[in-house]
C-alpha cells in the first residue's frame, strides 16, 4: 500500500512527466535542421509515454486497492477522482493505436496529447 506522501509525489511526477512529453513534442514538431535530434526528441517521447502509462497503470492498482479498505461508499470528489480516471484509459489507448498502427491520422496526436495532459493534470 503506498503512502499519501508516496502517492502524491508520484502523482506530481506523473503530472511533471505528462508536461515533459508534451514540451517534448512540441519541440520535435519545430523544424530542426538536425534530424537526429529531431529523432531523438521523438524517441525520448515515446519512452517518457510509455513510463507515463506504466505509472498510470500502477497508480490505477495501487488506488483500487486503497478502495477495497473503503467499508462505505465513495466521496464525491473520489468518484470525480476514479471517473477521470476512468476516461483517461480510451484516450491513451488511441493515442497508442494511431501512434503505433494509423500513422495517416497523425494530425490528431498533437490534440489529443494535450487533452490528456489537461485531463490528468485536473485530478
Amino acid at each position: 500500500m503506498l503512502s499519501t506522501s508516496l502517492s502524491a509525489l508520484l502523482g506530481a511526477f506523473f503530472v511533471a512527466l505528462g508536461a515533459l512529453n508534451i514540451w517534448l513534442m512540441f519541440h520535435a514538431s519545430k523544424q530542426l535542421r538536425d534530424r537526429r535530434a529531431k529523432a531523438l526528441l521523438v524517441r525520448a517521447h515515446r519512452i517518457g509515454g510509455y513510463l507515463f502509462i506504466l505509472l498510470f497503470c500502477s497508480m490505477i492498482y495501487f488506488m483500487l486497492l486503497k478502495l477495497r479498505e473503503v467499508p462505505d461508499e465513495l466521496s464525491v470528489r473520489s468518484l470525480v477522482h476514479m471517473l477521470l480516471a476512468l476516461l483517461l484509459v480510451p484516450l491513451l489507448f488511441v493515442k497508442v493505436l494511431i501512434a503505433r498502427y494509423y500513422k495517416t491520422y497523425h494530425s490528431v496526436l498533437m490534440p489529443l496529447g494535450i487533452g490528456i495532459l489537461r485531463l490528468h493534470s485536473c485530478w
